[in-house]
């Protein structure tokens, strides 16, 4: 007979509760009023009240007046912490000063120290908090709502953007965060929905997926798509794509495999070695430079087999032409590597000429390719379709 403390436990442990409660509750926080003003507001509101002589009471002026003015809590507490111990000797000095200035004409010097009273230090505390809180505050919600409303990104690409990165809450909070930036501000990735490159039905392959981002975006904009939750101009998304992924990392492939089970196949095998099914699209986004020229070759080669004629191949790599921004991708890559105990591994890189001339010779047409480098690194992306001969 067999004892009921031998009985496997069924459920989700108190633990793993416990954690889903958390990466909720600080989702919640996080995103809570995030519309470029309220964040604007609730920046320039945490800046004053960091600015404020009340030590100690900064959190419960941010949670309260945060909620009162319906701002986003969180960020109206991290910005009151301009108030740290790196910056708070000099920002009170100068609170000090500038309330002395106000009051008097005067301001603290070594001679004058002897007579300082209390009350005429709090006195100028108080006052020049007032002016320094309201430069600091109007300052940061400047900033702050031209780097928010500075994206021009349509509402709803950003409504597509965090519906597609929720799927991710299920992993974690720095999971839906990696996501949720990377499909904010790497443009490959709506750039393909808004380009309309994608046909309606056939066989898409991610190759190299990682966490899926591409495959989750796409089976998103379906659904936004069907809502009319859609952004004005943009074609229609592909609604009978087949959508595979293809992952080496046991660990990565594993999780995106259950992320995604109900809108992708996701495998996980080798790309120096893969055989693919017949397709009409390939993604290959930041992959081949982390192989060798030969493995490179051999995956380029299959890729022109698998792709049906009029197929296309969507890449995306970095142009060792790209002068200092290369420097910076350069970099990049030897700082993850590093990261992961790879302290020995070596990068295939190639400028976009040398990718075109590659992809030309093997059969394809380089319909577009386009130079991403508002930011500091250099990186471009290729539409190429294999010829129909």
């Amino acid at each position: 007979m067999t004892e009921s403390s031998d009985t496997p436990a069924t459920g989700p442990t108190f633990r793993t509760r416990q954690a889903a409660w958390l990466t909720t509750l600080l989702y919640r926080y996080r995103t809570e009023h995030n519309t470029p003003g309220r964040q604007a507001f609730s920046i320039g509101l945490g800046l004053y009240i960091g600015a404020s002589p009340f030590i100690g009471f900064h959190l419960l002026m941010a949670m309260v007046f945060g909620w009162l003015f319906r701002l986003n809590r969180l960020k109206v507490y991290l910005a009151s912490h301009i108030s740290n111990p790196l910056f708070a000797p000099v920002l009170y000095a100068s609170e000090i000063q500038i309330g002395s200035w106000l009051r008097t004409g005067h301001v603290y010097s070594t001679a004058t120290l002897a007579e300082v009273q209390l009350r005429g230090l709090a006195l100028d505390v108080f006052i020049g908090s007032v002016v320094v809180g309201l430069a600091l505050s109007m300052t940061g919600a400047i900033v702050t709502y031209a780097l928010m409303s500075g994206h021009g990104r349509d509402p709803h690409a950003v409504r597509l953007v965090n519906a597609a990165a929720e799927r991710y809450l299920t992993i974690g909070l720095s999971t839906w965060e990696f996501a949720h930036s990377k499909l904010e501000m790497d443009d490959v990735y709506l750039g393909v929905l808004r380009d309309g490159v994608l046909p309606a039905s056939g066989v898409l392959y991610d190759l190299g997926c990682g966490q899926g981002l591409m495959l989750t975006l796409i089976a998103t904009a379906r659904d936004a798509y069907r809502s009319g939750d859609w952004p004005k101009g943009w074609p229609a998304p592909p609604d009978a794509l087949e959508l595979r992924g293809i992952e080496i990392r046991s660990r990565v492939a594993k999780r995106t495999r259950g992320l995604l089970q109900d809108v992708a196949v996701v495998e996980e095998r080798d790309l120096s070695d893969v055989s693919l099914a017949a397709c009409d699209v390939v993604l290959l986004l930041d992959v081949l430079h982390l192989m060798s020229f030969e493995a490179q070759e051999r995956l380029l080669a299959e890729i022109a087999r698998a792709l049906r004629a009029g197929g296309l191949l969507i890449l995306r790599e970095a142009d060792a032409a790209g002068g200092w921004r290369f420097n910076a991708v350069r970099i990049g890559n030897r700082l993850t590597a590093w990261s992961q105990g790879r302290f020995g591994r070596r990068f295939q890189f190639n400028s976009a000429e040398g990718w075109t001339a590659r992809l030309e010779a093997l059969g394809f047409d380089v319909i577009t390719i386009s130079a991403t480098r508002h930011g500091p690194f250099a990186n471009f992306v290729a539409y190429s379709r294999k010829k129909t001969h």
